[in-house]
């Protein structure tokens, strides 16, 4: 029989994922940043905004930590809340930087930087909205991790249904670039 004292959270697993994560994300964006300095001399609109979502991401490793260190399940509830508009917010970026990259191959094809803008514009406000979800999803907030609370929560079902709009999101946007 298992023991009711053991520590089922995980958080060593998920302490060591966040640091080797974010370990790889600031080599990747040091090694990229090395390589366009050395190539064009200069840094683009692309460059900073993946650098702008790794510091984003690090931002959400830090609450990853804290949230797979914390000894009361309700810190870490709390932490893993604050923390997922961070990491939401980082892969927004990521794509945005990807958009931004292709923009700067296809100068001469119009179409296609209508296109891509376009792009970046339904992600920021999508994900924007998605974020921001997350943090209005109950009044105080800390309703969330503390439900016995005063305060009032959006019915589950909307964070449910946010959760498919956000996962259908990326099938709506290939859809969109690839016909």
């Amino acid at each position: 029989m298992a023991d009711s004292d053991a520590d089922l959270s995980r958080g060593p697993v998920l302490l060591s994922f966040s640091l080797a994560t974010a370990s790889f994300a600031l080599a990747t964006t040091f090694v990229r940043f090395y390589n366009h300095a050395g190539i064009y001399g200069r840094f683009g609109a692309d460059d900073y905004t993946s650098g702008a979502a790794t510091l984003v991401a690090l931002i959400g490793t830090v609450f990853g930590i804290i949230e797979g260190t914390a000894s009361d399940p309700v810190r870490a509830l709390e932490f893993n809340v604050l923390g997922q508009p961070w990491y939401l917010l980082s892969v927004t970026l990521s794509k945005i930087s990807i958009c931004l990259f292709f923009m700067g191959l296809l100068r001469r094809a119009r179409q296609w930087r209508l296109l891509l803008a376009g792009l970046i514009v339904l992600l920021a406000v999508v994900n924007l909205a998605f974020a921001l979800a997350v943090y209005v999803q109950c009044r105080p907030l800390d309703k969330v991790w503390i439900p016995s609370m005063v305060g009032s929560c959006s019915d589950p079902r909307v964070q449910l249904y946010l959760g498919y709009a956000q996962g259908g999101e990326p099938s709506v946007e290939m859809r969109l670039t690839c016909q």
